[in-house]
């Protein structure tokens, strides 16, 4: 790639970057994201638990705690997104220099 094209890509993903910065600017919930929404649609540990194929509720509360501990994966984050209706994004935003 050269220096030209390498700018340009630059200058786009900096514009791109800067829309979702605002975005992205809230702070999750002190329980997680998927505790605030599963609690917002009424759902109780069990019945998340056994939408998500898991074995018990105690499980599904691991996974929200897993979550606040920052260790969830991916994967199941998005399995538990896909379970309360929503999408998971995830990106890499730059820190000001």
């Amino acid at each position: 790639m050269n220096s030209t094209h390498r700018t340009l890509r630059r200058k786009q993903l900096d514009s791109q970057i800067e829309r979702l910065s605002a975005k992205m600017d809230i702070p999750p919930p002190t329980d997680g994201w998927i505790h605030a929404i599963r609690e917002a649609l009424g759902l109780s540990l069990a019945q998340f638990a056994v939408r998500l194929g898991l074995a018990s509720a105690s499980t599904a509360y691991q996974l929200e705690k897993a979550e606040v501990a920052e260790s969830i994966t991916i994967k199941r984050f998005r399995a538990a997104a896909n379970v309360l209706g929503c999408d998971l994004k995830i990106a890499l935003v730059p820190r000001p220099s």
